[in-house]
């Protein structure tokens, strides 16, 4: 809507949150009439508690104006996306009827921020040991994860199921290890300590303990 008695100006018309999930937008409010009048100022399209005002309201003499900076707060779990849009609304207290609107195109860049735990942390067994990965995503876009695991004896073989998952904003997705070979014969074998993680940058990794049993346990 154009009112020809005020003026409401909002720069930049794009702006892209930061890692905090915050991004900054000035509005501009000019009075075009012959006199004193005072406006509210809004921002729509988004929570209330997210957007912090340098002045909720501004009151101008005929042909003056003034800047009012918005911080917009977001929190970290909003999806990613490049095209959320919210409007700020300027509004005459004196004439409910006048009012001008401002667009804003807010772009949240994917965040991943994945964590694992490990399920069970101690296994004792026998020709096998099974370990779950769960992957959770706490960041705000779908997540690719690929599990891996490395022992230090280089003398187990492992199996994944699934090979890797993708996992939604604020899921967790279980990944089960199967763990063969390395079993002694004879006595009392040592634990083993192996190493379970996903890839990514840096990699993610936990460690956990097989206790197995020998083939042929002493008389």
């Amino acid at each position: 809507m154009i009112d020809t008695a005020m003026h409401v100006g909002v720069w930049p018309d794009a702006v892209t949150t930061d890692a905090s999930g915050t991004a900054l937008v000035s509005v501009v409010v000019t009075n075009l009439s012959d006199m004193i009048d005072a406006y509210a100022i809004e921002v729509l399209g988004i929570d209330e508690d997210w957007v912090e005002a340098s002045e909720s309201r501004v009151s101008l003499f005929p042909g003056e104006s003034q800047q009012v900076d918005l911080t917009l707060q977001l929190p970290a779990d909003s999806p990613a996306t490049d095209d959320r849009r919210v409007t700020v609304a300027v509004s005459s207290l004196n004439d409910h009827e006048r009012f001008a609107l401002g667009t804003v195109n807010v772009t949240i860049p994917p965040v991943t921020a994945l964590s694992i735990e490990l399920d069970p942390t101690v296994v004792h067994g026998g020709r096998a040991a099974e370990f779950g990965i769960a992957v959770t995503n706490r960041g705000n876009s779908p997540a690719r994860a690929v599990p891996f695991a490395t022992d230090p004896e280089a003398t187990a073989r492992f199996r994944f199921e699934p090979a890797e998952v993708n996992v939604a904003p604020g899921r967790t997705e279980t990944v089960q290890v199967i763990a063969t070979g390395g079993r002694s014969w004879f006595g009392n074998p040592p634990a083993r300590t192996f190493t379970f993680g996903i890839a990514d940058e840096p990699p993610i990794a936990a460690t956990a303990t097989f206790v197995p049993r020998p083939r042929l346990p002493r008389w």
